[in-house]
């Protein structure tokens, strides 16, 4: 690997960019500003200004490279369309979405015409054009060119092994694709594509890697949205679990994971297990909060309510409704447990406290950031 590639993965751009910028120097010294190693380091440089969130100095130097990568190259070589991905993302970035589209398209030519309609850099491209619509809000066209690449990756038919290419690829696509669904509040079709990609991740990833982490998250909302807690409750059991293998037992992420277990448990009148989880949420927080803290505080109300469910005499309708449930019965048809909480609605004050689950948070994933080291 070479150091400057260590810097860069480190996080240290300001020591990467040093570096690039003085091979830059040294090239166009020894080739002058038309040489594809001038194009090369301007690109690297556009790279990592973009990481250090230098967006003006990052898309100077991209439309350098792609002025000098067309000179040495011409207009329709694949160095160009690498060049002319990174600018799509600086501008998107920029929140330029209309000429992020416009330079992605840009490539996606370039690349249809020299590899083919059916390509792995085509399905890359392809994956970007559908995050920006995902930014800019246009959910339908996003899912639309989402599936598009979906589809083009299947017909390339990667498998999921670490040693084969478009694995990366492949899962970043069907993530994408499952936010737009969960944002477009079609949770079945969440759950298939995210299912899939977590069967990617967990093959070409490491146990705790955030990808993963997120994708259980988000498997753990969708079948929750869609009602069948059953699953909700264990996707959300094997999300703890691995972030209590990451972060440690007591950190404050374990919490939030530990709420929406609680919220589910509280959908299914399964008192006792909200209250051992409320306790350890309650025990995490005083580590980490002040007393006065408004989730602290969120967390000691939630805890009473709780404790007056297990402790009150329940009505008839109650008592229904908490054995219904507790005892599992199900939907012959689908096999989920029916929710009986129509028999006794929460109190004001329980909705109050326990809330609505909470979404995660998702940003599109693109493809990109590709060093040259010609």
């Amino acid at each position: 690997m070479h150091f400057f590639q260590i810097l860069f993965k480190s996080g240290d751009y300001k020591a990467a960019l040093e570096i690039f910028e003085g091979i830059l120097r040294a090239h166009l010294d020894e080739y002058g500003n038309k040489h594809p190693r001038v194009g090369s380091a301007l690109h690297n440089i556009a790279i990592v200004q973009l990481r250090d969130g230098n967006l003006d100095d990052a898309l100077d130097a991209i439309e350098e490279a792609v002025r000098v990568r067309k000179a040495a190259f011409g207009a329709d070589n694949p160095k160009v369309a690498d060049s002319l991905v990174e600018q799509g993302i600086i501008l998107l970035s920029r929140k330029e979405f209309h000429d992020s589209i416009e330079t992605f398209n840009d490539a996606l030519e370039i690349c249809e015409n020299k590899f083919g309609k059916v390509d792995i850099r085509v399905c890359k491209i392809l994956n970007n054009i559908g995050c920006i619509y995902f930014e800019f809000g246009d959910l339908d066209a996003a899912e639309k060119v989402f599936l598009e690449a979906i589809d083009m990756q299947k017909a390339l038919q990667y498998e999921k092994g670490k040693e084969k290419p478009g694995a990366l690829t492949s899962m970043s696509t069907l993530c994408n694709a499952g936010y737009v669904y969960i944002d477009s509040h079609k949770f079945d079709k969440a759950i298939k594509v995210l299912e899939e990609a977590l069967s990617i991740q967990m093959n070409v990833l490491d146990r705790g890697n955030k990808l993963i982490l997120n994708t259980l998250d988000n498997l753990g909302y969708a079948y929750a949205m869609d009602g069948d807690y059953d699953k909700a409750v264990a996707q959300y059991d094997e999300l703890l679990e691995l972030q209590v293998e990451e972060y440690g037992r007591h950190h404050l992420e374990i919490s939030e994971t530990l709420m929406k277990l609680i919220w589910v448990h509280i959908k299914l009148y399964e008192w006792e297990e909200a209250r051992k989880k409320l306790e350890r949420v309650q025990k995490i927080q005083n580590m980490h909060l002040d007393r006065r803290d408004k989730k602290l505080i969120k967390t000691d109300n939630l805890l009473c309510q709780v404790n007056y469910q297990l402790l009150k005499y329940t009505s008839p309708s109650e008592a229904i409704a908490v054995s219904l449930t507790s005892a599992g019965v199900r939907n012959p048809i689908s096999g989920r447990k029916i929710d009986f909480s129509f028999l006794s609605p929460p109190t004001e004050d329980m909705k109050a406290s326990v809330g609505s689950l909470k979404k995660p948070y998702n940003s599109s994933k693109m493809s990109g950031h590709k060093l040259n080291y010609s």
